[in-house]
C-alpha cells in the first residue's frame, strides 16, 4: 500500500491501470493508504462472489477512481497555474470523489 499523497503525486506522470482502492471507514487525507488495483489483471481466486478484489475486502478499502480520472484531476489542478501544493492535489482529489467536477481554484487553506 501508498501514501495517497505519492499516488496523486506520481498521477501527473501515468498511473498504473485500474482503480484507486482507499479505506471507506476514515477520512482520507494525505497519509492515508491506499492501493492501486486492476481487477481486470486479478485470477478469479482473488476476487470474491460480488466481484470485490479479496484484499480490498480483507482491508476495508473500497474503490474511488479510475486510474486516467485520477491523472485528468492532477493536470487539471497543476494547470490552473496556482503553486501545486499537495494539499491543493488532495483537495482536488477530493471534490472530484465528491462532486465529479473538477475543483476551479484553490480553498482558502491551501493559499498558506
Amino acid at each position: 500500500m501508498e501514501k495517497l499523497i505519492s499516488i496523486l503525486s506520481r498521477a501527473s506522470e501515468q498511473l498504473e491501470e485500474g482503480w484507486l482502492y482507499l479505506p471507506k471507514d476514515e477520512a482520507w487525507s494525505l497519509d492515508t493508504l491506499g492501493l492501486m488495483i486492476d481487477i481486470e489483471a486479478l485470477e478469479d481466486g482473488d476476487m470474491d462472489e460480488n466481484d470485490v478484489p479479496v484484499f480490498a475486502k480483507e482491508n476495508g478499502l473500497m474503490f474511488t477512481l479510475e486510474a486516467g480520472v485520477i491523472e485528468s484531476i492532477v493536470l487539471y489542478a497543476e494547470g490552473l497555474g496556482y503553486e501545486s501544493s499537495d494539499i491543493f492535489l488532495l483537495e482536488s482529489f477530493l471534490y472530484y470523489y465528491k462532486y465529479d467536477a473538477f475543483l476551479s481554484a484553490p480553498q482558502k487553506e491551501s493559499r498558506r
